[in-house]
């Protein structure tokens, strides 16, 4: 699947990175629910015939990395969502800035904008579809962590939020799948993530895993690794409170 180039943008344009996160965001979820269609024409409830053996070759492709996967799924360029793309008074209205103060586009910055909306279109396919086509394959019987317990990131305190200065030792993103996740979790933890334009908590500040007094910590690893329209606006609005992970072992 072919994709556009990350934009780079024009550091004069007072609100550029407010619109690259309202266009990331947009084309997400356009993604998302693209590919939620496709998975019931495919996998799900409208589809005919083996689904569970495309589910695995989906998979499969997508596990490989294989180029020519765009060829079964959707894709930014051939959905017709450039129709769809929202326009710069839409972006504006969604992200609450001052009208008065808006420094319209150029035709480049535009382009660029859109092509921030259409990777993201692409990205969020490949997520979602590869999620949908596992759950074919193996459907999750085994709850999160932190299924029913409400998990705050928050300082009230500093009304900051917690993020861990470093990896944990153990951190799911670390080489050598140290947690020792099933085939496919890590994958579908972080497009979970994405999906909601959200984070992952660090699983050694979790209750039940953490030492007595931690408090839940945004992961590292993951921060390091995606930028997504919530620790955007954390960082813009609030900031981060960086703490040393907890010292413990996880067998």
């Amino acid at each position: 699947m072919t994709r556009p180039a990350e934009p780079t943008g024009d550091p004069a344009h007072e609100h550029w990175a407010l619109l690259l996160t309202g266009m990331r965001a947009a084309g997400a979820r356009a993604g998302a629910d693209a590919a939620d269609w496709w998975a019931q024409d495919t996998i799900g409830g409208r589809a005919t015939g083996d689904t569970t053996a495309v589910a695995r070759r989906i998979v499969e492709r997508i596990d490989a990395g294989d180029p020519q996967i765009g060829d079964r799924l959707p894709t930014f360029a051939g959905s017709g969502a450039s129709g769809d793309v929202p326009g710069e008074a839409d972006l504006i209205y969604e992200i609450g800035a001052d009208r008065q103060r808006w420094t319209p586009s150029t035709s480049a910055r535009w382009d660029q904008l859109v092509a921030a909306y259409a990777m993201s279109f692409d990205q969020a396919v490949l997520d979602r579809a590869g999620q949908l086509c596992r759950d074919v394959l193996e459907p999750d019987d085994e709850p999160d962590s932190d299924d029913g317990v409400a998990l705050s990131v928050g300082d009230p305190d500093t009304m900051r939020t917690r993020l861990l200065a470093r990896m944990c030792d153990t951190c799911i993103f670390r080489p050598g799948n140290l947690m020792h996740l099933h085939p496919g979790r890590l994958h579908d933890l972080i497009a979970q993530a994405r999906d909601g334009d959200g984070f992952i908590v660090c699983h050694s500040t979790l209750p039940g895993m953490a030492p007595d007094g931690t408090d839940p910590a945004v992961c590292r690893g993951f921060a390091d690794r995606y930028d997504t329209q919530a620790l955007q606006i954390i960082g813009r609005l609030f900031g981060f409170d960086e703490i040393e992970p907890p010292n413990v072992h996880h067998g």
